[in-house]
């Protein structure tokens, strides 16, 4: 991240879940800058499985002293955001659709919280097109003119073997699915 270390104003970090966010919370304030993360995944099935995920979050937000921001809507508005893609292959439009609601979520508390940046764990993953998640990012960013969205690739220099070290030390949970019913299937 070190071409970036003059980034001194608010980035809001969407949070997709804990293990994700593990290498962000870690590696962004140590370059000194003021994050904060966005816990919003209606996407997630079923509800144990969110709260599980959400407390996990929880326990990182202590262990790396990021301050975090809970926001929640129905896993019926994630399937009527989606409507129509439901038969698309994981990966797919329907994933991109999910990214575009989670990011406009990020966005729009950005904008009303005096945040600078937003960005986003989900390109962590290396199941995850993190050109496909940058350009959702960009495209909503165009709609909010103050607010600027960050291309991090947080998989790159081994973000995700990195995430799979952290979570072993700290005995955080690691999911096997990336959250709808949809990815569980996949399985």
């Amino acid at each position: 991240m070190k071409e970036l270390e003059n980034i001194n104003e608010k980035i809001l970090l969407h949070i997709c879940c804990a293990p994700c966010a593990s290498v962000p919370f870690f590696e962004l304030p140590a370059a000194g800058m003021n994050l904060t993360g966005f816990f919003y995944n209606p996407n997630i099935y079923d509800n144990s499985e969110k709260e599980k995920r959400r407390l996990e979050v929880k326990k990182i937000e202590e262990i790396f002293k990021v301050r975090c921001v809970y926001s929640d809507d129905s896993y019926e508005r994630y399937l009527d955001f989606i409507k129509g893609l439901e038969n698309e292959p994981e990966g797919g439009a329907r994933c991109l659709k999910c990214f575009e609601m989670r990011l406009l979520k990020s966005f729009e508390y950005a904008k009303n919280n005096d945040f600078k940046y937003v960005t986003t764990t989900l390109t962590i993953s290396p199941h995850k097109n993190s050109k496909i998640i940058h350009s959702a990012g960009n495209l909503i960013a165009e709609k909010f003119p103050d607010l600027k969205f960050l291309d991090f690739d947080f998989k790159k220099k081994e973000g995700y073997k990195k995430s799979i070290q952290i979570c072993s030390q700290y005995s955080i949970y690691r999911q096997n699915y990336c959250g709808c019913h949809f990815s569980k299937k996949v399985k």
